[in-house]
């Protein structure tokens, strides 16, 4: 569903989706240092879905749509992306999936593979928010 507005301050909302995630990479950051993995890593993965917004803004001068799927966002933003980048995405939506129905009950990855996955989400959301 697109929402189509008369006309939108385009420069306020990437201001608005790039504070908002490169506040939440770093929210992540606290999280994982406090060994909260799982809500680390869900706030990883909202700064990646906060940075792709940013792209669809920019290109389509409207507001994004209400969506968590991180290769769909990719997709809208015309972001070009590598296979392996793909399939990161896809593995941090197991992370939003998490973060939203607890009853799912997945165990949190390992210590080093949480802060691999983590360096991965800022790496992609400090770039993102970067292409403007």
């Amino acid at each position: 569903m697109v929402i189509m507005m008369a006309e939108i301050n385009v420069a306020r909302q990437i201001a608005y989706w790039r504070d908002g995630a490169l506040e939440a990479i770093d929210t992540a950051q606290y999280l994982l240092d406090g060994d909260r993995i799982l809500s680390g890593l869900f706030f990883a993965h909202l700064a990646l879905e906060k940075a792709f917004k940013v792209q669809i803004v920019k290109q389509t001068n409207n507001v994004p749509p209400r969506i968590h799927d991180l290769p769909r966002l990719a997709e809208n933003g015309k972001i070009s992306l590598l296979q392996e980048q793909i399939d990161f995405l896809s593995v941090m939506g197991i992370f939003a999936i998490q973060g939203r129905y607890a009853d799912m009950d997945l165990p949190a990855p390992s210590r080093s593979n949480s802060q691999q996955l983590f360096d991965q989400a800022k790496e992609m959301t400090e770039w993102l928010t970067k292409l403007l």
